[in-house]
């Protein structure tokens, strides 16, 4: 039986991605493993978001969903960065505990 493909307005509030300067760019691989990503590739990502009018709303719904997989807003995410001490939660939380 088919189902039906998923759409960029279910799920949180994710319309502002129909502005998105990635939003025809669908054949970059936003999405795959980063080892497997030709530098040309990362490049032409970074420039894409660098312009992106939505670049700080990817940003924050990033840091409020706890991305942790893919290209977003400009960089690539992951477990790991969740957690890295250079982000303001993670710093916040280091310094309760100490």
């Amino acid at each position: 039986m088919p189902t039906k493909p998923p759409t960029i307005s279910s799920g949180p509030a994710t319309g502002w991605m129909l502005d998105g300067a990635c939003l025809n760019l669908w054949w970059l691989p936003w999405i795959d493993n980063p080892r497997h990503v030709a530098l040309d590739e990362v490049r032409l990502m970074r420039r894409t978001c660098a312009s992106c009018p939505v670049l700080d709303t990817c940003a924050g719904f990033v840091a409020e969903q706890r991305v942790t997989a893919g290209f977003w807003a400009g960089r690539w995410r992951s477990l790991w960065a969740l957690y890295r001490p250079d982000r303001p939660a993670a710093a916040k939380k280091a310094s309760r505990v100490a």
